[in-house]
């Protein structure tokens, strides 16, 4: 890797560029301000590459592709600067993709469905490649990296609505848990009007009924389950403090050998000893509360909206049945 001014016009876009530059856009704007003021802040990154002579197809052209920086290249081009400094790389086509997505995450932000397609490419490009592999090098948990490429799932028309914030990204990776394209579809609007707490209880409620469904109707019966977590940062610099919970599962498990303490220990640590288990379940039960609470809100709410909806025929009818019998009348 080295750093060197190289001709602005010798440099190429990605053909893999994780967006299109967007000159009306404000911050397209703002950064061209700040180029042709103080110039650039943060060299572009590229790599060595040849290319076609536009003058001449049969000739190759030594250059650069686009690793980082495409707006950026795109305002030198505008202000008409000979020159750009850049960081060389050496990198796969592959690995191109990936810096993209790294750097972008500082730049610019990245449409999510365009993430998505990058981040399916790699994959492609590296079929021994992991889930584990890819979200370590981008620095992800495996569960992101998952909802990110399940963005890919949702139909076209519905991923454009991600890119465009017409529906939130949460939303979406709720949306793309649905098991076919209409069904994505059916409940889109859902995903673009509903908060994501609302609209993540929209979900669990048509999944439920769609496994009571299969079952022949069977009622499902909703039953506390503690969930290994890791302890919060600020509970664990307690415990190091004064060790009350670990004395306290100590006393109540009755440990007597290193190994029973040992055990003990990372029941305390991943909230599975007793008082672990007791505060799971009472959190469990107050969301449970709260969502037949709001699940008990929207029935009725649907209640009085198929109320109001009869009345109004109701009272349309019985006023066209006056009109027409006044019209009998005056006939």
């Amino acid at each position: 890797m080295r750093v060197e001014m190289i001709p602005v016009g010798l440099i190429q876009a990605n053909p893999n560029s994780l967006r299109t530059v967007e000159k009306d856009a404000e911050e397209y704007q703002e950064l061209k301000q700040s180029m042709s003021e103080i110039g650039l802040e943060a060299s572009i990154s590229v790599v060595e590459t040849e290319f076609e002579d536009p003058e001449n197809p049969d000739q190759k052209i030594k250059g650069f592709t686009l690793v980082d920086g495409l707006q950026r290249t795109s305002i030198a081009q505008e202000l008409g600067w000979a020159e750009i400094p850049a960081i060389i790389k050496e990198r796969e086509a592959s690995d191109q993709i990936l810096a993209q997505v790294v750097a972008n995450g500082t730049r610019i932000p990245t449409k999510p469905a365009a993430f998505s397609r990058q981040l399916r490419s790699w994959m492609d490009m590296n079929p021994l490649a992991t889930y584990q592999e890819l979200s370590t090098r981008l620095g992800w948990t495996n569960e992101r990296l998952q909802k990110s490429l399940g963005l890919l799932r949702l139909p076209e028309i519905l991923r454009k609505r991600v890119d465009n914030g017409k529906i939130k990204l949460s939303n979406a990776f709720a949306l793309s848990g649905l098991s076919s394209p209409d069904l994505m579809e059916q409940f889109a609007t859902d995903a673009s009007e509903q908060s994501t707490e609302d609209f993540k209880e929209t979900i669990a409620a048509f999944k439920k009924k769609e496994r009571e469904n299969k079952r022949g109707g069977e009622p499902t019966v909703e039953t506390f389950e503690a969930v290994p977590t890791l302890m919060v940062r600020n509970d664990l610099l307690d415990e190091i403090g004064n060790h009350t919970r670990m004395v306290s599962a100590l006393e109540k498990a009755g440990a007597k050998t290193a190994e029973e303490g040992y055990k003990v220990a990372c029941q305390v640590l991943t909230r599975m000893d007793v008082d672990g288990v007791a505060q799971q379940e009472a959190a469990w039960n107050e969301r449970k509360k709260k969502t037949e609470e709001k699940a008990e809100i929207r029935a009725q709410a649907a209640k009085d909206k198929e109320k109001k909806k009869l009345e109004e025929r109701q009272k349309d009818a019985a006023e066209k049945l006056a009109a027409l019998r006044s019209g009998e009348e005056a006939g």
